[in-house]
């Protein structure tokens, strides 16, 4: 990539902040499939904006608002034998965080509406090579909220949750609309804790699920579970050195 940006960052009055950034890229991106020919997917430049605001009405605790654009060159190719245009997206989002005046708790939450144009979709494959056709719009809109913090002396917590809708607004196959995107969970938590006892020892543990994911849009294939998975760890702190034990999936 070649890429040309810049950004300012303006103290509006006391609480309130505004941002604005503009940025120019030409990617530079080839591949070679076998013995074959190098493929040009570079795609054209892209200017892509942010802006941002951020209130702080009280030390500690920001309000923010925010948009941004993005643009990725996507190593695919359609039917025709074509390079598929670079997905582009724009993010609207507003939020909070804060942080305790201790600093032993930061709170955050989301909400968030993410618009993408020509995410690739599998349609066939010809002479060995899957093709891929873009969709028109995607829509991914939803939540999280995290929660990190030690709630007492030596006791940490980590809390996360976010739930996702990742559907399909708009395309040229109108049997494509309002249906949702492959292997994107539209729920997923988790919780982890941990507990330092004097003298270096220390044990944590916590847990994680993922909802179920759809394997195709037209469900020709199974979806696949949600799953819950148990983590642990235990280990013991030798003063700059720390030997830890990590059991994953318990």
């Amino acid at each position: 990539y070649f890429t040309l940006s810049t950004q300012a960052n303006i103290k509006v009055a006391g609480p309130l902040t505004l941002l604005g950034g503009l940025s120019w890229a030409k990617p530079d991106v080839s591949k070679q499939s076998g013995t074959g020919p190098w493929q040009d997917f570079s795609g054209d430049s892209q200017t892509s904006l942010r802006l941002a605001a951020t209130l702080e009405p009280v030390e500690g605790l920001n309000f923010y608002a925010s948009y941004s654009e993005s643009f990725q060159p996507q190593l695919f190719i359609d039917a025709a034998g074509d390079v598929l245009p670079p997905l582009t997206g724009e993010q609207y989002e507003v939020g909070f965080k804060y942080v305790s005046s201790d600093r032993r708790l930061l709170l955050t939450g989301a909400l968030f509406d993410v618009r993408q144009a020509n995410q690739a979709r599998y349609d066939q494959t010809i002479g060995l090579i899957d093709r891929y056709a873009p969709v028109g719009k995607v829509r991914h809109r939803g939540f999280e909220v995290q929660a990190v913090g030690e709630i007492a002396k030596g006791w940490q917590v980590n809390a996360g949750l976010a739930i996702l809708d990742p559907t399909i607004r708009q395309d040229d196959d109108p049997t494509l609309i309002g249906k949702t995107l492959t292997f994107l969970p539209k729920s997923s938590a988790s919780i982890y804790t941990s507990y330092e006892f004097g003298g270096g020892a220390f044990v944590g543990g916590g847990i994680r699920y993922v909802d179920s994911v759809k394997t195709d849009i037209d469900r020709a294939t199974r979806d696949l579970p949600s799953y819950t998975l148990v983590d642990a760890s235990a280990g013991y702190d030798f003063g700059r050195f720390r030997a830890q034990i990590n059991v994953k999936n318990l």
